[in-house]
């Protein structure tokens, strides 16, 4: 029968339609490993409507409490909720004499036409199902590559190409810049300056160092804002096995610590995670030991072995114990990604509102004969690390016009206060003195507070932040950069009163300076009135390519504060 007979409200409203016929009602039976929810029910007919009302759902095992008396009416019962049916999982259909499994027409199994790993779902349009297509892909059955770059302009950055690839695209920096493709930063000269020792009047001469980078790894989603691999990789290790764990093993030579990323098997060892069972229930976890910026994951298959995860979902966790489903802002489900297709090849999924999280977990959802996989974090570098150039090789020789040195550099990720082995001699016949100047544009303080950005309204009974932190303006200058939750920039239009964490928000008075501009001074006013400025101070600004940075003093007042913005 129908369950439209029973609730024709709900039809109104969602257009489904669901054929449980008797012949798939088995009594003592349950289907096992395709459950998505469980609810507590309090009758067979309730647990058809949760069905119904699941787009996922095709079945449903029923077990009936006998401690429950009917005329209570209490919810007890338990009603598992599956996405698939007897039909083409019959060796899953279990005896089990405390449960009842009634079946529908899964209208995916006999008739679905959809395409490039779209979801069907059954009891939707005339057809019987519909196809939910994965990123990358649209039509009626996903069938059509969508063009990105063309459809969605700005997905890279100004200073990348954007290129259409199928079911995806990737960002690529133009010569001369530096970064993932959503990043790129201008590869920043560094400048050795000569000073005379003995006549003041001397012109300053400046060399320019010119730096090529050569083997820049393209998993490093950003150079600039020390975005990396967070150490799962099997090649890096900065993850130490005690912070990898599990929902079950196998066995020892399946265990979760073989989950890392690019593990080859090995003697007994196999090569990846494999779960002890095949359901909803399984998960691969890490613990980064303090709340981290997560932007990309990657993932495997198994090595040397037929099974891989071909789609996921995403727990996170602040305490470990309680986690929340990564979902999109305006999405009714948590979001699946897509992982593997075989063994080995490594596929990449952006994270797209990022995850700030101590515990990250991956939930397999779909899988290739069983459930096994290896990963990678990437996110934001804590800051006990530093990106950091390490050197690759060194050539003294004339190129790139005037610069006399020209190097050779790779990426590594490196600890702080570590020497580079780099040292540069020059022979002169003059009495200059050899001095050297940072760059502010990589070295600088990082401000990445959420309710620093300006569409934050500052709670009217809750605590106030300000920036009494900085230095100033009699002690020494530093550099400040937004990032993240802050926003990119200053805002250069009034913020109103009350935002940014504050009561007085700061805003720059003046556009952001161009490259060629170099270091200018501007004014930011703080101000708790519609118009006008109650305080002001001079601050200095400079554009680095890619992003601005900020030589910031202590403002006016505890409630005054500097604002950011995207």
């Amino acid at each position: 029968y129908l369950v439209t007979i029973y609730f024709n409200l709900f039809i109104l409203e969602r257009e489904r339609a669901m054929l449980f016929p008797d012949y798939y009602f088995f009594a003592e039976r349950r289907l096992v490993n395709h459950t998505i929810e469980t609810r507590k029910v309090k009758n067979l007919d309730d647990c058809e409507l949760f069905c119904y009302l699941n787009d996922n759902c095709v079945s449903l095992n029923f077990k009936k409490d006998p401690g429950i008396n009917p005329k209570n009416n209490n919810s007890g019962h338990i009603c598992e909720l599956n996405n698939a049916t007897h039909l083409k999982y019959d060796n899953e259909l279990t005896n089990d004499a405390s449960f009842y499994y009634r079946g529908s027409k899964n209208s995916c199994d006999r008739f679905s036409l959809c395409q490039n790993n779209a979801t069907c779902q059954s009891g939707f349009t005339i057809k019987g199902y519909r196809c939910l297509c994965p990123p990358g892909f649209d039509g009626e059955h996903c069938e059509n590559d969508v063009d990105e770059c063309k459809t969605y302009p700005g997905l890279c950055h100004v200073y990348a190409t954007c290129i259409n690839t199928r079911g995806s695209y990737v960002c690529t920096c133009k010569p001369r810049y530096a970064g993932d493709g959503r990043n790129c930063t201008g590869i920043q000269s560094h400048r050795i300056k000569f000073t005379s020792k003995s006549h003041a009047n001397i012109t300053e001469l400046f060399l320019e160092l010119f730096i090529r980078y050569v083997g820049i790894n393209s998993l490093i989603p950003t150079l600039t804002a020390c975005s990396a691999p967070l150490g799962m990789d099997n090649q890096l290790k900065l993850i130490k096995d005690a912070q990898i764990s599990a929902s079950s093993e196998w066995d020892g030579n399946h265990a979760a610590i073989q989950g890392r990323l690019n593990f080859l098997a090995h003697q007994r060892k196999k090569g990846g995670w494999s779960a002890k069972n095949n359901n909803f229930n399984q998960w691969i976890q890490v613990d980064l030991l303090t709340k981290t910026t997560v932007t990309q994951m990657a993932t495997q298959g198994r090595n040397a072995h037929n099974q891989w995860v071909k789609k996921y979902r995403i727990q996170y966790s602040d305490d470990g114990v309680n986690f929340s489903f990564y979902q999109i802002p305006g999405q009714k489900f948590p979001k699946e990604f897509i992982a593997n297709q075989d063994s080995d090849t490594v596929v990449f999924q952006q994270i797209h509102p990022s995850i700030k999280a101590r515990y990250v977990r991956l939930l397999p959802t779909i899988w290739h004969k069983h459930i096994s996989m290896r990963m990678e974090l990437y996110g934001l570098i804590s800051l006990s690390f530093i990106c950091c150039t390490q050197l690759f090789s060194s050539d003294c020789r004339r190129k790139f016009g005037n610069a006399l040195v020209f190097l050779d550099f790779a990426i590594r990720i490196v600890q702080k206060n570590r020497t580079l082995p780099l040292s540069i001699r020059f022979k002169t016949k003059t009495n200059l003195r050899l001095g050297y100047s940072r760059n502010p544009c990589k070295n600088y303080k990082i401000l990445n507070e959420n309710d620093r950005k300006s569409s934050y309204s500052t709670p009217t009974n809750g605590p106030e932040s300000c920036d009494d932190q900085l230095p100033t303006e009699s002690d020494p200058a530093e550099w400040y950069r937004l990032m993240g939750d802050a926003g990119t920039k200053m805002p250069t239009k009034r913020v109103d009163a009350y935002h940014c964490g504050t009561v007085w928000s700061g805003w720059l008075d003046g556009a952001h300076p161009t490259l060629e501009d170099g270091e200018v001074h501007r004014k930011v006013c703080f101000s708790d009135h519609p118009t006008g400025c109650k305080h002001t101070i001079e601050i200095s600004v400079k554009n680095c390519g890619a992003y601005f940075i900020y030589k910031l003093f202590k403002p006016p007042g505890c409630n005054s504060r500097y604002c950011g913005t995207d």
